[in-house]
């Protein structure tokens, strides 16, 4: 069984979304002096290849620890628009799918924009769905969309619409995704769990692709 990781590497200089600090990876214990290793870890909640709970924009929404193990695993298709060379994701770009879209859990978004990683322009002018796309895609049975950029929202959106209207359809969204050029099936299984914490709003995940 082909397995494809889909995943950012945490480190310390790793891209994050502006304004936010960087991660901390601290040795505070090693083999020589203590006889283990161990980090402590400082990150916030959004950090690489990570999931948004509804929670995290949607007030009454489910945090990550409230969902069913369930949500975060499922039969997954990825949608190729690398090349559509525009900023706004339409309607009309999606219908071509519809059939796939109907027999998955999951969508991916291939946007093109993972080889950007660790570039400035990694949060620049990045594709999005319009709001038409989003509210269009909360029609089908989906657990959750993904994609490998960092938000579904514009960089500079004020008000989150498309993470509203998702979130809000108690599905979950997956950003920062990688190496989906790796992946070669139509259809595969999807997996991106996350730690079991309390109250969260979002957490970075190994997320994985196998056929």
């Amino acid at each position: 069984m082909p397995l494809i990781d889909l995943t950012h590497l945490m480190q310390a200089d790793m891209p994050v979304f502006p304004g936010t600090p960087q991660p901390s990876f601290e040795v505070v214990h090693t083999i020589p002096e203590h006889g283990f290793s161990q980090l402590d870890i400082h990150t916030y909640t959004h950090m690489g290849t990570h999931i948004d709970a509804p929670f995290h924009m949607v007030a009454n929404g489910k945090t990550l620890d409230e969902l069913p193990i369930e949500q975060f695993i499922g039969k997954t298709t990825i949608l190729d628009l690398s090349s559509l060379g525009k900023k706004e994701i339409e309607v009309k770009d999606l219908l071509v799918y519809e059939n796939k879209i109907r027999k998955v859990d999951f969508v991916i978004f291939d946007l093109g924009w993972r080889d950007k990683w660790g570039g400035p322009e990694f949060f620049q002018e990045f594709p999005c769905l319009n709001l038409e796309a989003a509210r269009w895609l909360t029609q089908f049975d989906l657990k959750g969309v993904g994609m490998d950029t960092c938000s579904v929202d514009p960089i500079d959106a004020e008000i989150y619409h498309i993470h509203h209207t998702i979130l809000g359809n108690g599905m979950i969204i997956i950003e920062n995704l990688t190496a989906l050029e790796q992946v070669e099936a139509e259809f595969f299984q999807f997996q991106c769990f996350p730690l079991k914490i309390r109250r969260a709003d979002g957490c970075p995940v190994r997320a994985v692709a196998m056929w």
